[in-house]
């Protein structure tokens, strides 16, 4: 318990380090390789997660479920002064600030979340955060100005680099792994996850004490969702071809069921394209769902002020809804992959046989599938595989 305390100590004497010290040890910068768990974590808990691609400089990692505990905005135009007093908050949470007046172990990496500010000489906002120990994450105690915030899948883009971290270095590290991520499918995918951000929000990620002078690892990390992303990909185009169409769509002299008719055809499949092979959530179909029957209000002339139902506008139109399109889609692709030879390609992944798989799952609930989105959609309308015509 003693070295815990001691190890609790230098973390808080490394983030209460001033700045000019931070920016000495700029000079003492690392490179650091990208392989596995930083070897931090052989000693303190760290949040799991898998390596879904490696490349020139960065990785692609999928977080599982996790916990963390988040202070309140920090506006400070120093990110090394806004970590220090957001972990100086931090500290007396796991010391037993908390309504439980519990103790709470150490956790790595420490986060602080940065939202840039707009110039050189304004206020930045920070969040800083640590991971949940999992023997707390069941009842997480609660504390003032502490929010308790619940991670599913997330994906994030990783680049390390060591050294002690100061302000000079960490926009420089980040556009660094910006610029190594350029020209990729992750680079859109980030793109379209931080699209209604005026600056993007990027993450700094430490793990070390501040007596460890050599192979310290720290991280830039970009969150991103590939399926959040896709689903504000897929509103924005088709509110693209919405407004290329309100020349039709929004002239009184067409009747309802012309302009529904004209909706079906030119608007809804920008929207839905690819839909078929998401594993989309109710949170996510929703959005849709939204953007959908904002267009047909304005179709009609009407807001939501008019209070009046979705179902009038869809019957007026003569339009159903986009999630029981989704799944007819989903259904009707799947009906393609049933039907096709096991030699084919796209058959391939039915043929793969998991052996001497090591490890434990993680907790929380699993991660949603499309394999298990079809099982749902054929329970629902009593269906079976074995209706698939060959």
């Amino acid at each position: 318990m003693a070295v815990f305390n001691l190890f609790k100590l230098s973390m808080l004497l490394t983030l209460l380090s001033d700045l000019k010290f931070g920016s000495q040890t700029q000079k003492q910068k690392e490179s650091v390789t990208l392989a596995g768990f930083p070897a931090q974590c052989n000693r303190i808990e760290c949040p799991t997660y898998d390596v879904v691609y490696s490349g020139d400089g960065y990785e692609i990692r999928v977080y599982n479920s996790s916990m963390w505990a988040t202070t309140s905005p920090i506006d400070d135009i120093s990110f090394v002064d806004g970590t220090r007093t957001g972990f100086l908050q931090l500290f007396n949470y796991i010391q037993g600030g908390n309504s439980y007046n519990q103790q709470i172990e150490m956790t790595a990496p420490v986060l602080t979340e940065i939202a840039p500010s707009d110039g050189p000489f304004c206020e930045s906002s920070f969040l800083v955060s640590f991971s949940v120990p999992k023997k707390n994450q069941a009842d997480p105690p609660p504390a003032t100005g502490i929010t308790i915030q619940k991670w599913g899948q997330t994906y994030v883009a990783v680049r390390q680099f060591g050294g002690f971290v100061a302000d000079s270095m960490v926009g420089v590290e980040a556009a660094a792994l910006s610029s190594s991520l350029s020209g990729t499918v992750w680079s859109d995918a980030i793109k379209k996850s931080h699209a209604s951000e005026i600056t993007t929000v990027y993450t700094v990620a430490q793990y070390n004490s501040p007596f460890e002078f050599d192979n310290r690892v720290n991280e830039i990390w970009f969150k991103f969702n590939i399926i959040d992303s896709d689903v504000i990909h897929r509103v924005q185009a088709g509110w693209c071809r919405w407004r290329a169409a309100t020349g039709v769509l929004c002239d009184k002299r067409f009747p309802s069921k012309l302009k529904g008719k004209f909706y079906r055809a030119a608007v809804r499949p920008a929207i839905l394209y690819g839909s078929d092979c998401w594993a989309i959530k109710k949170t996510q179909a929703r959005k849709l769902e939204v953007a959908e029957m904002r267009m047909l209000r304005w179709v009609s002339g009407h807001t939501r002020l008019d209070k009046i139902r979705n179902e009038v506008f869809r019957k007026r139109f003569e339009v159903a809804s986009i999630s029981e399109k989704i799944r007819e889609a989903r259904l009707r692709w799947f009906g393609h992959v049933k039907r096709r030879h096991l030699v084919a390609p796209v058959r391939s992944v039915d043929t793969i046989t998991l052996v001497n798989v090591d490890g434990r799952r993680g907790r929380g609930r699993t991660k949603l599938t499309w394999d298990e989105l079809i099982k749902h959609d054929l329970l629902d309308l009593h269906l079976s595989e074995d209706m698939v015509e060959i």
